[in-house]
């Protein structure tokens, strides 16, 4: 067929467009609908029948099994709508199959590797730890968060299903175990929906080392509760946590620009200088909404680094203020001012978490006054405002308006309280200041 070319036959794919299950006298029917293609991927209707394996996967040992094998035979549907017919190769088993993530493959002239998921399905499930990582890390003394939210539609349509989360250790004792229970989600704007949710405890005495978590679904048949699908995920239990030391200024403006430290050592001293960490800054009044607003895609956290000069993580935020919310994009109007907390939280590169408790957050007081500096200013807010470095003209009354560093002004002015801050030591009364009347 032309200049050394050689055609050669290399096999045919082949596709499951459908798999279900029906009972018939008592006993489980597994059908499978699928297709086979020559490579240019038109159908191989010369193909009168073609076997394919059935595998499930096995989370504890990570590892697909061997479970039994299926004939699928060409089947002709006559269309009466089209003029033209249609070609489907069908099969079925009545093997007792797992009720779990389930992989389908080719056999000898037939390639083909399709994943499916046999029973209820649960995949698309939440597992959280408390410090999101990937794989999910856990310290011991900590829950895990279970959203199975790949139940959800199933809820929806079916109902009446119940859901089960286990740790299973390496060896295949069973850690702990939870049922979730059933709550109301909105997906706006109307829509509410049913969805399993629970805590797994994972205890003090867990020794590190990787783990899987168990999702059992139950559903109540003849009176009898029946496992209709399971899914394995992978967890890692580390040895323990590394409490982070933060250090910040104790008084800052609105507005302000502020660096912080964190200093974080493994239980032995040494410093932990490889790893990802962030920080989440917040006002004291929403502290009991932390949970949520870690986990928020629209809250943005501060990305700590590491300095190699200091042994410590460093990080700076803007704070919010009446012209602009800095960082904290995320606040209602009104929270400028008052006692803010900074927690961090993250991983080392070895897979160590931060601790979970919110005592270890550190507190600082945003004080009610705007910051504006390295400004020419030709109007200004002239109350409760701190001025640093500006070149100003201004007519006009200030009154509570703090100065700092060198500021030239322009103006007729009436002085009604100047304070000079010296920051984190102490507050002298007059000023500092360059005056051309």
């Amino acid at each position: 067929e032309g200049v050394n070319l050689i055609s050669i036959f290399v096999g045919y794919l082949f596709t499951i467009t459908q798999a279900y299950q029906y009972n018939v006298n008592n006993t489980t029917i597994t059908s499978f609908t699928g297709c086979i293609f020559y490579l240019n991927g038109s159908l191989a209707t010369n193909v009168k029948s073609f076997p394919i394996n059935l595998y499930y996967y096995n989370p504890l040992t990570n590892k697909y099994v061997y479970e039994t094998n299926v004939n699928m035979t060409l089947a002709l549907i006559r269309s009466r709508t089209f003029f033209f017919n249609l070609y489907q190769w069908e099969g079925e088993t009545n093997y007792t199959l797992q009720y779990t993530a389930t992989l389908i493959t080719g056999r000898g002239q037939v390639y083909g590797y399709l994943p499916v998921f046999l029973g209820i399905n649960s995949v698309g499930s939440y597992i959280l730890s408390p410090v999101l990582a990937s794989p999910i890390t856990v310290s011991p003394n900590e829950s895990i968060l279970i959203e199975d939210l790949g139940l959800s539609l199933d809820y929806v349509l079916l109902g009446g299903y119940n859901v089960s989360a286990s740790l299973i250790s390496p060896n295949g004792k069973i850690i702990s175990s939870v049922m979730l229970s059933s709550q109301y989600e909105l997906i706006p704007p109307y829509l509410y929906i049913t969805v399993p949710i629970g805590y797994l405890y994972v205890p003090p005495n867990t020794k590190p080392g990787y783990y899987t978590i168990y999702l059992n679904v139950t559903g109540m048949i003849n009176n009898e509760s029946i496992l209709v699908g399971y899914e394995g995920f992978q967890i890692y239990v580390a040895p323990y946590e590394v409490m982070p030391i933060v250090k910040i200024t104790n008084y800052a403006f609105q507005g302000q620009n502020v660096t912080f430290y964190a200093n974080i050592t493994y239980p032995n001293g040494s410093e932990v200088n490889y790893g990802i960490f962030t920080a989440l800054v917040f006002p004291k009044q929403v502290a009991g909404d932390y949970s949520s607003l870690s986990q928020s895609l629209s809250v943005s956290q501060v990305m700590l680094t590491y300095n190699p000069k200091l042994n410590e993580w460093e990080g700076s935020v803007i704070l919010p203020s009446i012209n602009d919310l800095g960082n904290l994009t995320y606040l209602n109007s009104g929270y400028y001012t008052g006692d803010f907390q900074v927690y961090v939280e993250g991983l080392s590169y070895n897979g160590i978490p931060t601790t979970t408790a919110l005592s270890n957050a550190k507190s600082f007081v945003v004080l009610p006054y705007t910051l504006i500096e390295n400004q020419n200013l030709d109007s200004i807010i002239p109350v409760n405002s701190v001025l640093e470095n500006d070149n100003i003209t201004y007519n006009g009354t200030l009154e509570n308006v703090i100065m700092l560093g060198l500021n030239r002004l322009h103006c007729n002015l009436t002085l009604c309280l100047w304070l000079t801050l010296q920051r984190e030591t102490c507050i002298i009364f007059g000023f500092k200041t360059w005056l051309n009347f």
